[in-house]
């Protein structure tokens, strides 16, 4: 029983034996226990110099450090360099990843991802017992990178793994359940959302400090599944329940999207606007290096302001961006600017581009469907109107 073994030995001060049990339970004890043992923080208290010669064990308790903090507390700074090389081994490559992430390089941290990904030494067609809770672990983690990098489809891949990997039973299952869900339906695929968040509420709920850590990406997936079905009360409660996103939230980016999304279905994006553009400045640092909250946040501020009548104020947001997950809002832009012809060519290039999301897509055969009869084309506007029905059924 390592995490028995562990508190004991840190109530005891035997320090040494604290180093000893970490050592060589690396792999499982922080999944076996994780809430219990990511809250007591035991790595904090052994003195630094005894660890002088434990890059591993210095790397996770600075990784502790960072996710064990009060949850309304700007992030921690890593005990490491975040340049620091990684190594080659697959346990300090994931914590790297990590703190890569938290460090707001998601591009960076997905690419080491990659890495991992292809080394295969995260994925064992059969893992020993002991061992899968702690594969599941790492699994988990590079899907958030991915998510947050916007590459919902490796993500979906690698939390899919996780999930089959993980113990019955095991929060990490949960976790990745909610995680999925979450990516499904920024893909646009709420029937794949459902079934994932349904597994999710199969779990129990965990002590708080954990329960803040895996709660929000299911929630904000409940959330934007109400919004799909036009269920804005049923969002409404899920988001105040939520509540704005904690100063350390990764996924803060998606709460502030969904929240943005209910005000401007409520027909309130005034008030969109102002909440969207004061909780944007808590995380100024968290919106650039590849990080999707970005355009995706851009997008949504726009689309409020075109619903304010200030197509020249969503112009001024979206106008010069590339980003696929634009497309739909300066289409819409240029069609309310009255250059309709410019919005049908958008439309159409936009939906060649292998990037867009089935979302997006719908949202583009629209918007494409509305230009055409504003270039009195009504054949070509009924033809998108049919293609953003066939999409959205697929």
């Amino acid at each position: 029983r390592p995490n028995k073994a562990l508190k004991v030995a840190a109530d005891m001060e035997d320090w040494g034996r604290v180093i000893e049990v970490v050592r060589e339970h690396k792999d499982t004890l922080y999944t076996r226990d994780y809430p219990t043992t990511m809250g007591d923080q035991i790595l904090a208290r052994v003195p630094e110099e005894l660890l002088e010669e434990e890059p591993q064990l210095l790397r996770l308790r600075s990784m502790h450090h960072q996710f064990a903090a009060p949850r309304d507390t700007p992030v921690p700074a890593s005990e490491f360099t975040v340049d620091e090389d990684g190594g080659t081994d697959p346990a300090q490559l994931v914590m790297r990843a990590i703190e890569l992430r938290v460090d707001g390089r998601f591009t960076e941290s997905a690419q080491l991802c990659d890495r991992l990904v292809a080394s295969q030494r995260l994925d064992p067609e059969t893992p020993p017992d002991d061992q899968r809770d702690a594969l599941a672990f790492a699994q988990v983690h590079l899907g958030a990178s991915y998510l947050l990098a916007g590459r919902d489809t490796d993500a979906i891949s690698i939390l899919r793994r996780a999930f089959r990997t993980a113990q019955d039973g095991s929060f990490i299952r949960r976790d990745a359940a909610g995680k999925l869900a979450l990516a499904y339906i920024m893909l646009g695929r709420p029937g794949d959302a459902e079934r994932w968040r349904e597994e999710e509420l199969r779990y129990p709920a965990l002590p708080s400090a954990t329960e803040a850590l895996v709660r929000p990406a299911g929630d904000v997936a409940a959330a934007l599944l109400a919004l799909e079905r036009l269920d804005l009360d049923g969002a409404g409660d899920i988001l105040d329940d939520l509540g704005p996103p904690d100063d350390r939230e990764e996924f803060w980016g998606f709460i502030l999207y969904a929240r943005a999304l209910l005000a401007l279905l409520r027909g309130t994006p005034a008030e969109g606007v102002r909440s969207l553009r004061t909780e944007m400045l808590r995380f100024t640092t968290m919106r650039d290096h590849g990080a999707i909250v970005g355009p995706l946040l851009d997008a949504v501020a726009a689309d409020l302001r075109l619903a304010c009548g200030d197509p020249e104020g969503a112009s001024e947001l979206v106008g010069a961006s590339t980003h696929p997950l634009t497309a739909p809002t300066r289409a819409r832009t240029l069609l309310l600017n009255d250059e309709p012809a410019a919005a049908a060519a958008l439309c159409r290039q936009a939906l060649a581009d292998l990037r867009v999301t089935t979302r997006d897509a719908v949202e583009l055969d629209l918007v494409a469907a509305a230009a055409a009869v504003a270039c009195d084309d009504p054949e070509a506007g009924a033809s998108y109107l049919r293609s953003a029905v066939s999409v959205a059924e697929t």
